[in-house]
């Protein structure tokens, strides 16, 4: 039998920490692990996909990314397994804090608000009472998201606790146009869904999101000659780890804490992890290089023309963004980009003439 190989990301943009532990994680399996040469031109953005996914997914932004260190997993087997899904059944958002509150265990979720608010410098007060509004309902909740983008608010961004709908800078990018048409979409969300348990909700939504995502960034992986597979998304394993309900999943200052509980047999070290790698390097340096191209795609993006999205906005964002000035909002300039170049794709398929 041939030995797993293993690979990872590297280089000067990577996350140290990250690549010290998959090389610790390889050596404990006993698997081969290729480390990517990583890089500038590695960077968010500096490279396009030929081939176009089926929705707008995060895999077309870090397509630069994906290649540099891809290649050898192609080589070495017929699929890649990937830990997509991981964070969301191994362990569930603070929507659990919420939950426990709808379900009148208002001691745990204060509790569990209190330890949070101990761990990050801060006064327990406004987390107790966003996870106590958020209790109230999502119908409620869903009422003042639309009436916070219709008058260009923010709403519970940066609260550190979970939300039903966050209203964050990027809202303010919105035409007036752009901002009823949300605000609607809003409105009409809340009344057709009504009231559910937060922490199921944001379980199976999270489920749905990273499911879809897989399956619609199939073409791009092609592209890369991989398979990818995802065995935290197996039905099997959602069923198990989501018959334990998300007050359970959910632990302060435990990271999965369900994988440490079903394998007590694996090391302290991976199962007591309290960090999470991110590719934030590799996003500023991609919006620097690229800084030109982006602009032009701001101004001929889809959701510009079509009266949604106020360019003036994006624009300083980017400019932000590039220029290192406060804390610009990256995953939204991000998921402006991939989905107006995916729009701009669509429509480049569909023939003169034709109507979608």
């Amino acid at each position: 039998m041939s030995r797993i190989l293993a690979v990872t990301y590297g280089g000067p943009l990577a996350d140290a920490e990250d690549t010290r532990l998959a090389s610790q994680v390889a050596e404990y399996v006993g698997a081969d692990h290729h480390i990517s040469a990583g890089g500038p031109a590695t960077a968010h953005f500096t490279r396009w996909p030929q081939a176009c996914p089926n929705s707008p997914v995060l895999p077309v932004s870090s397509y630069p990314l994906d290649a540099d260190y891809l290649p050898p997993a192609h080589r070495a087997s017929p699929v890649h397994l990937t830990g997509h899904g991981g964070d969301i059944v191994l362990e569930s958002s603070t929507a659990a804090w919420t939950a426990l509150a709808q379900n009148w265990q208002q001691r745990r979720a204060k509790a569990a608000v209190t330890a949070l608010a101990r761990r990050v410098n801060t006064g327990p007060g406004a987390l107790w009472q966003a996870v106590r509004d958020a209790a109230r309902g999502r119908p409620r909740a869903m009422t003042q998201a639309a009436e916070a983008v219709a008058q260009g608010r923010l709403l519970g961004d940066g609260v550190g606790v979970w939300t039903w709908c966050p209203i964050g800078v990027a809202a303010q990018w919105l035409t007036p146009h752009g901002r009823q048409t949300v605000a609607s979409m809003l409105d009409d969300s809340g009344r057709t869904v009504g009231d559910v348990n937060a922490g199921e909700w944001d379980d199976w939504t999270a489920l749905r999101y990273n499911g879809a995502a897989m399956r619609d960034s199939g073409p791009l992986f092609a592209e890369h000659c991989t398979r990818q597979v995802s065995p935290f998304l197996d039905n099997e394993v959602v069923r198990a780890c989501l018959r334990i309900e998300a007050g359970e999943r959910r632990r302060p200052g435990q990271y999965k804490p369900l994988l440490a509980a079903a394998r007590p047999d694996l090391p302290h070290w991976l199962v007591h992890r309290q960090t999470k790698g991110h590719f934030t390097p590799l996003m500023y340096e991609g919006l620097r290089a690229q800084h030109g191209r982006l602009r032009s795609m701001i101004d001929n993006s889809p959701l510009v023309e079509a009266g949604l999205i106020d360019p003036t906005h994006v624009h300083a964002a980017l400019t932000a963004a590039t220029a290192g000035v406060g804390r610009p909002p990256l995953p939204a300039l991000e998921a402006f980009m991939i989905t107006s170049w995916w729009l701009n794709r669509q429509a480049a398929s569909v023939p003169a003439g034709a109507v979608r």
